[in-house]
């Protein structure tokens, strides 16, 4: 149903218009581009912040990988270190027909180049000759009196319990330096 106007005119409700100023206009409009403008800023922010979240999750899975490698590194190095002390020894054992050297000799050997790792194994050879030496040496006694045909005191030599013969077997160093000590060298 129409509406009368004042001028005696029949209009709707629509009919009527606003007038906005220049400054309502300018005013409408920077709030809408104000809007606009948060609204880009939010979603490029969330892009960056995203994409910084990528970014450094990869760089502590890089630093992780990085140490992994490192260690890797760290191993591969004494691993090649072991195979170069075991090819000179192996070397050596051809060319020499003595026994092997015992697991603990082997185990004092340490270099980090071919030099020193033949000086070391020379070294520990020659430890272990020389506590081969020391073991096969007749006990000495000094300061006793020693009568053979009777009435001197009877010298015994001591029993090695079972756990100290069997380290000396395999070689070990402080094995033989107990024995050697109960001895009375």
């Amino acid at each position: 149903m129409p509406e009368e106007t004042p001028e005696g005119g029949a209009g709707t409700a629509l009919a009527e218009t606003t007038t906005f100023t220049q400054e309502d206009v300018d005013r409408i409009v920077t709030e809408r581009l104000r809007r606009e403008r948060q609204r880009a800023e939010k979603t490029v922010r969330d892009e960056y912040e995203g994409r910084i979240a990528e970014l450094e999750a990869a760089r502590e899975a890089g630093q992780g990988a990085a140490g992994e490698l490192e260690s890797l590194k760290t191993e591969l190095q004494a691993a090649r270190k072991q195979a170069l002390i075991a090819e000179r020894l192996q070397a050596r054992r051809r060319d020499a027909l003595g026994p092997p050297l015992p697991p603990a000799y082997v185990a004092q050997i340490n270099g980090e180049d071919e030099a020193s790792i033949e000086a070391a194994i020379i070294a520990a050879e020659a430890q272990w000759e020389a506590d081969l030496r020391q073991y096969a040496r007749k006990p000495v006694d000094v300061g006793r009196p020693v009568n053979p045909v009777g009435g001197g005191p009877e010298v015994r030599t001591p029993r090695v319990d079972a756990d100290l013969a069997e380290r000396m077997k395999r070689g070990d160093p402080e094995a033989f330096r107990q024995y050697t000590a109960i001895r009375g060298h």
